[in-house]
């Protein structure tokens, strides 16, 4: 599985590089399939896109009949892969040979039916969005009977999911509120400055790499992909608490206070999702004095700068491995940045 993997990761490199330019939902199937024929034998692809009262199809299968939507509809009450599919996680990938029992009567039905108006045999469900609200599910197809989709087909697609989903998510947002990143930049008056968007539940649908540039530079940290844990754990607590109150007052401001300054988040609510800008406010002045270390912490941090490991810091300081850790989680909760690595790298480039 090994070069499964190694494939899959340059799969989601591809897949991470053409989303972030895709502002079209129309366009996803096309780029989606063009980039997955270079690693999955595919003959062709569908998006099939819906809610309670309407279910919409994009394909890349031009021969497909024009009418297929309304010809499914003869198998669809018995359709037991359609049904497995909705019933999935987000993220789960459902090979038709594993669902559909061809010795059940029905089940060989829909299999024949579907071969004889698609010309298709074999069949891969990835579900992408699947909620009370909408659910949003891919379909990847082959028309030959002998290339059967194998265990390291389903392996790859479960690795680059996430990346599918996070995309999904995205485009599906911007299709509801009919929101294009520049508009969004442009109702938040934040064209130079970082943003997030959240769904209702918290959950990040858009994270811009300029905002990862930010988080980059204000924790001192290049290794920064993603939203670092003090700020995920500061939107968790401070924001919960706000939006719960019936009365809320936009913008909602709060406020973080780092090392180096002081962090402030501005949040938008719009419909059931959260906006939320940044702007960093830098002291003038950090030293030895401004740091909110005990004596004990700042013996920790020193050694620790001087690659001594955590039994060597106890020897020194003649406390217990347990005692070190705790001043190293301590150290970390303090200067609100992710890990030791972090804190030792935010220290170093103040000269402390």
């Amino acid at each position: 599985m090994d070069n499964v993997s190694i494939k899959a990761a340059k799969a989601i490199i591809e897949l991470s590089s053409v989303f972030k330019d895709l502002d079209n939902l129309m366009d996803f199937p096309v780029v989606l399939q063009t980039v997955l024929k270079k690693y999955l034998h595919i003959d062709w692809l569908a998006m099939i896109q819906g809610n309670k009262n309407q279910v919409s199809q994009i394909t890349t299968n031009k021969s497909l009949p024009f009418n297929w939507g309304e010809l499914y509809q003869e198998i669809a009450p018995h359709d037991n892969f359609l049904k497995t599919t909705l019933n999935a996680k987000p993220g789960s990938v459902i090979l038709a040979d594993e669902v559909m029992d061809h010795k059940n009567e029905k089940n060989r039905y829909c299999m024949e039916y579907t071969k004889k108006h698609t010309d298709t045999s074999q069949f891969i469900a990835l579900p992408a969005i699947i909620n009370s609200e909408s659910h949003m599910i891919f379909g990847i197809y082959r028309t030959e009977d002998r290339y059967k989709f194998s265990m390291e087909d389903k392996f790859f697609l479960e690795q680059i999911c996430p990346v599918i989903i996070a995309a999904s998510n995205i485009l599906i947002f911007h299709k509801q509120y009919e929101f294009q990143r520049v508009g969004l930049e442009h109702l938040m008056k934040t064209k130079k400055k970082p943003y997030l968007a959240f769904d209702q539940h918290l959950f990040p649908v858009d994270i811009p790499e300029q905002t990862i540039e930010f988080f980059r530079e204000i924790f001192s940290d290049k290794n920064i992909n993603g939203i670092p844990r003090p700020i995920i754990d500061w939107i968790n607590s401070d924001l919960t608490k706000i939006i719960s109150n019936p009365i809320v007052h936009e913008p909602i401001s709060m406020k973080l206070k780092l090392l180096t300054g002081t962090l402030i988040g501005y949040t938008y609510i719009i419909k059931k999702y959260f906006f939320m800008s940044f702007i960093f406010q830098e002291d003038d002045c950090v030293n030895e004095k401004t740091l909110p270390l005990t004596p004990m912490e700042n013996k920790v941090i020193d050694l620790l700068k001087q690659g001594l490991i955590v039994k060597e810091i106890a020897h020194r300081l003649s406390i217990s491995d347990r005692g070190v850790n705790f001043h190293k989680y301590n150290i970390v909760k303090k200067l609100r940045v992710s890990n030791i690595a972090q804190a030792i790298n935010l220290l170093s480039e103040y000269g402390l």
